[in-house]
């Protein structure tokens, strides 16, 4: 597409904090909650950014993209990594959910 005045590019972000992941918090897989939640207002600038041409590609948060990266390179170390994931992730949601229902009773 380059000289045709069309931008390309790629967002992707991690969970995003909506109404949706935290009503439905407890079928969600805890190995999403290992890393931070964005905001769909950083979701947003994030598109803003790669749609201006400013960047190609973002990941969200960015160590994500670096982990992905290493992960499908080093599929052991994927493997290795998966349950300590899984764990930081439990710790996390658990967090989340008191945090709703503490939205809630409030």
């Amino acid at each position: 597409m380059r000289g045709t005045g069309i931008n390309v590019g790629l967002v992707s972000p991690g969970p995003i904090d909506t109404g949706f992941i935290m009503t439905e918090i407890d079928k969600v897989e805890d190995i999403v909650f290992s890393q931070p939640l964005s905001t769909a207002e950083q979701v947003a600038e994030a598109i803003m950014v790669v749609a201006t041409g400013q960047q190609v590609e973002i990941s969200m948060p960015k160590a994500s993209g670096w982990l992905t990266m290493i992960s499908y390179l080093f599929p052991g170390l994927r493997r290795a990594l998966r349950p300590s994931l899984y764990e930081k992730g439990r710790k996390a949601k658990e967090i989340y959910r008191k945090r709703q229902q503490d939205k809630s009773t409030s």
